[in-house]
């Protein structure tokens, strides 16, 4: 088996990860000139966890099967663990460091690992 075929879902998930953040970083940049730091960051990982959803459900994991109840709840208690943590983080570094990348890195970072967790043994477990 090659590496490509045993990791294809983490591989996957790190691919749909990386436009998912590009989403969220150019719309936390985008809100974060007008309005506060945390709302820009929720409305940001919002529009990115919309995304994130449509894509890993179709590619990343493959779940076929139309969206049911259970799976749009389980994802929706999922996602919003996963923006509280990121938020947080942001809200935490930017106010130690008043660096809105670093902050953003360090919450994107966090947030990633809890999301594969999450997403992996929760929400799209087989």
């Amino acid at each position: 088996m090659s590496i490509i075929k045993k990791y294809q879902k983490e591989i996957r998930f790190l691919i749909i990860g990386g436009i998912s953040t590009t989403i969220d970083f150019i719309f936390y940049m985008l809100f974060s000139t007008k309005i506060d730091i945390s709302i820009s960051k929720l409305l940001s990982m919002t529009i990115a966890t919309i995304f994130s959803y449509i894509f890993n459900k179709n590619w990343t994991f493959s779940v076929k099967e139309k969206s049911h109840a259970i799976l749009v709840i389980k994802y929706i208690i999922c996602q919003l663990l996963n923006i509280l943590c990121n938020t947080l983080t942001n809200t935490i570094v930017f106010k130690i460091t008043g660096l809105k990348v670093v902050s953003f890195i360090a919450a994107t970072g966090i947030a990633m690992i809890v999301n594969f967790l999450l997403q992996n043994k929760v929400v799209f477990k087989k």
